[in-house]
């Protein structure tokens, strides 16, 4: 029987939870249970707590309010940026949410489509709101770098000087 206070790792709080939602995993409905958004992962706990499932921020490449179409109502949908088999379990039915699936029509997807249906329609926005909340304290770090070619001001002056337009000799080199 899995309880949250046990998975939970070092420095990780919980600050949104809600009973009741339905988990799918592409079309797999893995059933209802319990969500809870952390400072690190969202986690996902079946109602007869023997099924478990941890999806790390770092790792949710999209998030969005789903409106519903004909196979699915309105919910939470996120892109996972693995490929996760449901049928796949760890030990005593528990997954960490980084189970591979070596199956070669699957060898193009480079995400799992999950989605997050509570009963209560209601809720949608919380679970979104809180989802948002999670993904912003945990920032992707390879988006130090992004924005690089763009130069600040200080940066643009040195690249204006350096060119001349008047300079003729600027295509002697060049053939013909």
């Amino acid at each position: 029987m899995v309880e949250i206070n046990s998975l939970l790792i070092a420095e990780e709080q919980v600050f949104f939870e809600l009973d009741s939602v339905t988990l799918y995993i592409s079309f797999n409905n893995i059933g209802p249970g319990h969500l809870y958004v952390t400072n690190k992962n969202i986690r996902w706990i079946s109602q007869d707590k023997q099924r478990n499932y941890n999806f790390n921020f770092y790792l949710i490449g999209l998030n969005a309010i789903f409106n519903a179409n004909e196979d699915f109502p309105n919910c939470i949908y996120c892109q996972f940026d693995e490929i996760i088999n449901p049928t796949i379990e760890n030990g005593n039915g528990n997954s960490n949410g980084n189970d591979s699936n070596s199956d070669e029509n699957e060898e193009d997807e480079t995400y799992t489509e999950i989605r997050f249906i509570p009963l209560d329609e209601s809720k949608i926005r919380d679970i979104y709101d809180a989802f948002c909340q999670g993904a912003l304290l945990n920032p992707d770090e390879d988006q130090d770098d992004e924005g690089d070619f763009y130069f600040n001001e200080e940066e643009n002056d040195e690249q204006e000087l350096a060119f001349d337009p008047n300079d003729l000799e600027r295509f002697e080199d060049a053939e013909e």
